[in-house]
């Protein structure tokens, strides 16, 4: 972005506003944001970033209590106990981690005890049990259940887990970092329906590109497709104080608060952001037999390093 184009010779005591947020300028450099709103004095505000509530990479002025009805509550399980055999063999599922059919009385956004529901198309595009901190650091941090992420939300955690895994030599994507790239945003309505109450996505800030490419943008009957899963979250490696287990509660989306990154994590982005789009493409990246293996040892043994 050249700010000299806005009146800006000397950048020093410039201040970069985002929604209400100020960040700095290396983070606007990075994320290429060019949706330039109001400049006086030696103020630039960003536009575009505080519609619908969507700042910072939560919703804000959200609330986790809920009255009303999830779409969901409509919508029962098509899977049978017939398919669990190959799906546990395509996904290497541990085998101490059960499944059970859901009750054709019973729904996703409903608790059973002791168990939480699961989208099937989530592991075609990138999900893997036991479930990466990462992906539970996500879903606790945003206050959503597993299957209130559409399937291109997990893709977009998906690859960004792997992009950042491979360009920091295997260090995990903090949760900070994710938000940076990416906006939690409701599922959009049909236009037969009304607003898909309890959906999720990721998407990118204003018209900059998504952090990783050409992601699956519709997969048929993904609602629908949802099974219970029984095990123990807690045996993954981790720090002794991380939360792990993962949130089965249906919830209205949390904010997120902003947060400045590091030098070397703004480094780490701009190396991913300057790659080759093809080295991006969502498509490539999970066709990689080495993504594939990286992913079940990360979800088996969480022998991820942290910062």
């Amino acid at each position: 972005m050249a700010f000299e184009d806005f009146g800006f010779g000397d950048m020093s005591g410039v201040v970069v506003v985002i929604g209400s947020r100020e960040v700095s300028l290396e983070l606007v450099e990075v994320l290429s944001i060019r949706e330039i709103d109001i400049c006086t004095g030696k103020e630039i505000r960003i536009a575009g970033y505080d519609r619908m509530g969507l700042v910072g990479g939560g919703l804000v002025g959200s609330s986790f209590d809920f009255v009303g009805k999830w779409v969901a509550e409509d919508i029962p399980s098509i899977v049978s106990e017939a398919e669990f055999d190959a799906f546990r063999q395509s996904f290497r599922v541990p085998a101490d981690i059960r499944f059970h059919v859901p009750e054709p009385h019973e729904r996703a956004c409903i608790l059973r005890e002791g168990c939480v529901a699961l989208h099937v198309q989530s592991f075609n595009i990138g999900m893997r049990l036991l479930l990466d901190l990462f992906y539970r650091c996500v879903l606790r941090a945003y206050r959503l259940a597993p299957t209130q992420v559409a399937p291109n939300g997990w893709s977009q955690m998906a690859g960004s887990l792997y992009l950042w895994f491979r360009q920091s030599i295997g260090f995990e994507m903090p949760l900070y970092v994710f938000q940076t790239v990416y906006l939690l945003k409701k599922l959009p309505r049909k236009k037969d329906k009304e607003e898909e109450v309890g959906w999720y996505y990721f998407g990118p800030w204003g018209a900059h590109k998504p952090f990783v490419l050409d992601c699956p943008s519709s997969i048929k009957l993904w609602k629908e497709a949802w099974f219970w899963v029984f095990c123990n979250w807690q045996r993954v490696v981790s720090d002794a104080e991380q939360e792990l287990d993962v949130p089965g509660v249906y919830g209205i989306a949390n904010a997120l608060l902003w947060c400045e990154l590091k030098e070397e994590e703004l480094d780490i982005l701009r190396e991913i952001y300057g790659q080759a789009s093809e080295d991006r493409h969502f498509g490539k990246l999970i066709c990689l037999p080495k993504y594939l293996i990286e992913l079940d040892q990360m979800a088996t043994k969480g022998m991820l390093l942290r910062h």
